[in-house]
């Protein structure tokens, strides 16, 4: 909790950098409200996988599992969030993302722009053309930082 409070008193820089609008009280809402319905039932995160699905989920990120396909199909929605952005749309309505709970994170990152889906979108694309396994997904709720791994390289 530390840190969460001591996070709460920077909000003009980490606005600025992250392209959200939070205030402390909005933050601390958000984090509680994500605290409070985060199912705490211990999860075993598998390694060693291969074509899995499944969705792991804290109080602060995702981290999804999906096969190749719904990996392609996601690179797609990534790609088409850019070109909305590009084009000075807003993504809400379009979010029929292939994986929901990623969805809903790369949703709120939209005031990041056109780079930062056309990056995700290279990154998850990479990654899923390492095997045939498809890829995992950690993505942070509130500051939209990513890390992509390919099923076969996952550990865990």
């Amino acid at each position: 909790m530390y840190v969460c409070v001591h996070f709460i008193y920077y909000f003009d820089v980490f606005n600025q950098v992250a392209g959200t609008n939070y205030t402390k009280e909005s933050f601390l809402d958000i984090a509680i409200d994500s605290i409070e319905n985060t199912d705490l039932t211990p999860q075993v995160i598998p390694t060693g996988i291969c074509g899995q699905t499944w969705k792991i989920e804290g109080w602060n990120y995702v981290r999804t599992a999906q096969t190749k396909a719904v990996s392609n199909a996601l690179v797609n929605d990534a790609k088409n969030y850019a070109e909305i952005c590009r084009a000075g749309g807003t993504i809400g309505g379009a979010a029929t993302s292939a994986v929901p709970a990623v969805a809903v994170v790369l949703v709120a990152a939209s005031a990041l722009g056109v780079a930062y889906y056309n990056t995700f979108a290279n990154n998850l694309s990479y990654q899923n053309s390492l095997s045939k396994c498809g890829t995992v997904i950690d993505i942070n709720k509130f500051y939209f930082h990513y890390q992509i791994w390919n099923q076969a390289n996952y550990n865990g």
